[in-house]
């Protein structure tokens, strides 16, 4: 019997901008205090795609259009085990705004990354992600 892979209960996005990608600053646990995409848990009846998009819109107040799958991951944290749908897009629109799920955001180029304490493998999934879209980091 083939292996099927659990279903998403949570979602990210990474937004992909001239050579940059948006990073966010967790306020809250898991990964309080460190940077990563925008995200968070699914909803009921919501795809991981939509719950990624909508989590975008409620942390930085961005809407994201035509998102792209870069991976899905198995994350183990205190908050419990989560299975990740990670998106990317170019297309998007909005004033970035951060909410107060939010500590700061930045556009993050890949040449700048160590300067950010990041989720672990943050710079490989960055690349995946710019891969996603079609575009070079």
């Amino acid at each position: 019997m083939p292996e099927t892979s659990p279903r998403p209960n949570s979602a990210s996005l990474g937004l992909v901008s001239q050579g940059t990608i948006l990073l966010i600053q967790r306020a809250h646990a898991p990964y309080q205090g460190l940077w990563t995409f925008p995200g968070g848990r699914l909803e009921p009846g919501e795809t991981a795609a939509e719950c990624a998009a909508r989590e975008l819109f409620e942390e930085v107040a961005l809407i994201a259009e035509d998102l792209m799958p870069v991976e899905t991951q198995s994350l183990e944290t205190d908050k419990g085990h989560f299975t990740l749908a990670v998106f990317a897009s170019t297309r998007f629109s909005g004033t970035l705004n951060p909410s107060n799920e939010v500590l700061d955001a930045h556009w993050v180029g890949l040449s700048d990354l160590d300067r950010y304490q990041t989720t672990a493998d943050l710079e490989l999934v960055i690349k995946r992600a710019f891969a996603a879209v079609g575009e070079t980091c």
